[in-house]
Parts: C-alpha cells; structure tokens; sequence
C-alpha cells in the first residue's frame, strides 16, 4: 500500500483524459467500507476529468481515492512491482491510496477514513506523503453459523455490508502509530485495522497520499 497525505496534485490531474479506474471510499451509515467509481460516466465514454478527482478529495464526508492493481496503470508503479517480486519471490500487488485531511472542528462531523477491517494478504504500507494513523488490532473471533460453519470470512471483515467491531477482536489495539513520510509498516493477513488521517492546522493545506 502506497499512502500519501499532502497531496501533489498535479501528479493525480495527469490521470486527466484517461480511462483508468480508480474508486473513491468512504463509511457507509452502517460504518463498513463503501467503494464507488472515482468516474461514474467511465461506462458511457466519458474519461476521468478533474472534477471527478476534486469532487471526491473536498467531499463531505472526506473521501479516500484510491486505485487497486496500481501497477498496471503507473509505469513507476509497475516498476516497484516488478522489484518486490524479484526481491521476494511472491506475487506483488500494490494499492495506492489518496487521502484528504480535515480540520479537527469537522473531526466529529467526518469521522475516521477507514474503518477497521481485515484483509485477505499480508500488507507493507509506505507512507508517500504527509501523514496517517493506523491502529491494529489482532485477529477477529471466527463467527459461526447454527450448523458450526464459518459465516464470515475473517479475513474479509468490514466490507460489503460487514460491520467489524473492536469488542469482536481478539486482545484489541496491539499497536496505534502516526506513519510519517518514508514510514514503512506491516500489517499481517487477517490482522484487523482502522486508518485516520491526522487533523489540519488552520491555514495549512489538505491531503494524504500513500502505497499497499
């Protein structure tokens, strides 16, 4: 995950006149992670254009942009891709996240960014830009059905309608830090996490951007 705050961005308007298909999140009523296209009309002809981006990044509720599979659309991306996978020796994906800031009197309005959930892989999170806290949690208790089935997948919690709660993790937050440009961090699969990005100082500019 590549995370930046801060943002350059006249590095997101050269994604002006394409066709790449990012999505924008954010919490839904219920509190679970909620994607939708960055570019709604992409389907009917109509490339990306920078209202599709700044309507997304001064949105309120703030909106997260992010754009899966990153390597595939941003050369440079593709690059660090093909890097990690000749230095591991694992397949390599990577995420790139774009974040807005708020001030902290919009901070009960707004809300946290990202909500806590899990993911199905390990994940190395590089702080691009600005800053962002993450706090992580461990494990989510396997819920199971009547018959003794697991009903949710716990590595998959608080997406698509699953609201993951901090009482359901096992042992709560283990670790709570504020990454800062060029923090590196690591997320284990299946360990529960929540990101905010930390409150402007009247006057100062919005924005977070980073890399999964």
């Amino acid at each position: 995950t590549i995370s930046s705050s801060c943002l350059d961005l006249s590095t997101l308007y050269e994604a002006e006149g394409t066709f790449i298909s990012g999505h924008v999140t954010g919490r839904s009523e219920e509190g679970t992670w909620k994607p939708a296209p960055l570019n709604p009309d992409q389907l009917k002809g109509v490339p990306l254009n920078r209202s599709h981006i700044t309507s997304a990044l001064y949105a309120r509720p703030p909106r997260t942009i992010s754009f899966n599979t990153a390597g595939s659309l941003f050369a440079g991306v593709g690059s660090l891709c093909l890097a990690a996978l000749d230095g591991l020796g694992y397949p390599v994906n990577v995420n790139v996240y774009i974040t807005p800031q708020v001030h902290e009197a919009e901070a009960e309005e707004c809300g946290q960014v990202v909500p806590l959930h899990t993911d199905r892989q390990d994940v190395i999170v590089v702080q691009a830009r600005g800053k962002k806290r993450w706090k992580i949690y461990g494990r989510p208790k396997v819920v199971r059905d009547e018959k003794g089935g697991i009903k949710v997948d716990p590595c998959n919690r608080g997406k698509a309608g699953d609201v993951l709660r901090g009482e359901e993790v096992e042992g709560g937050v283990v670790y709570d830090c504020v990454l800062e440009e060029g923090d590196v961090l690591y997320v284990p699969l299946g360990w529960a996490h929540e990101t905010a990005t930390p409150f402007l100082e009247e006057g100062r500019g919005r924005g977070s951007s980073g890399r999964e």
